[in-house]
């Protein structure tokens, strides 16, 4: 599907793009657990990255976030984590020891999403 059209996501993962390799594995675990997950490689030819990544992020039912030493300053991660936090979506993921000083830091969420799938938290076998 393309841009504002797209159904919507049970999680957007944002992270950095040095850390993609990670990321595609948090992915695959996901969608493995029945979740339709959306991240910036999904992105199709032609298609405007920032209007196609507000509209989902603002739309899904969780934001996980990756954090590690590249995406505390990262910008485009900090603006998703700070969307996900106001949106009461944001579920923060350590995946390096590293300084997350941002407000999104003192909240610890389960990965229970119930979305008429699941209700238990679930274990994400990387």
């Amino acid at each position: 599907m393309r841009g504002e059209g797209r159904a919507i996501s049970d999680i957007f993962l944002s992270y950095n793009r040095n850390d993609q390799s990670v990321a595609r594995r948090f992915a695959d675990a996901l969608e493995r657990e029945g979740f339709a997950v959306w991240w910036d490689v999904t992105i199709e030819t032609g298609e405007a990255y920032d209007v196609v990544t507000e509209n989902v992020l603002k739309n899904a039912k969780a934001v996980v976030v990756l954090w590690s030493p590249r995406s505390v300053v990262s910008r485009w991660v900090r603006s998703e984590a700070t969307v996900a936090d106001r949106n009461n979506t944001l579920l923060p993921v350590m995946i390096e020891p590293c300084d997350r000083s941002c407000s999104s830091s003192r909240k610890q969420r389960a990965l229970s999403i119930g979305m008429g799938r699941r209700t238990t938290p679930i274990g994400v076998h990387l």
